[in-house]
């Protein structure tokens, strides 16, 4: 009797065949893991070749080393230098908090915000990411981005 015979008198046999297609999605997913590692060996190779060159972590604190460490070994906070702009992608907002969860899911019902209001947040977003040389450009920056806010509501 094959396994697709679904006419089986044997009651055994649904049990047999849960178990077997049970043992298939865990062979599968198992070997899917070993593909995604395999595949990721070589970064993860260059990941601890690039800890092992690494500063000193008390030279590493320092304020003026964070762009340059922040480039070299991205820490993927969402900073990044004035002058070199690029994305970096961070774990899921809700894993921090599950507030942020709650927010998401209020973000996702009916209510409208106004394209403008989208399109300024954004904006402020990716100035208060940058990576300013001091705090007064920085603030500057995000002061003109604020007043510009407050001039259109």
């Amino acid at each position: 009797m094959s396994l697709e015979d679904s006419t089986s008198s044997d009651p055994g046999e649904g049990v047999k065949r849960d178990k077997i297609s049970s043992l298939h999605r865990t062979v599968c997913n198992s070997l899917l893991l070993l593909f995604i590692l395999i595949a990721n060996l070589t970064g993860y190779q260059n990941l601890i070749s690039n800890i092992l060159k690494a500063v000193s972590p008390s030279d590493s604190a320092k304020l003026s080393m964070y762009p340059k460490l922040q480039l070299a070994y991205a820490v993927h906070d969402g900073h990044y230098k004035t002058t070199e702009p690029r994305s970096s992608f961070a774990p899921p907002v809700q894993l921090f908090n599950p507030v942020f969860g709650h927010f998401l899911d209020y973000m996702r019902s009916n209510i409208t915000i106004p394209s403008d209001t989208v399109c300024r947040a954004t904006e402020y977003m990716v100035a208060a990411s940058a990576i300013y040389k001091d705090e007064e450009k920085c603030r500057a920056a995000l002061n003109l981005l604020l007043t510009a806010r407050a001039r259109h509501g």
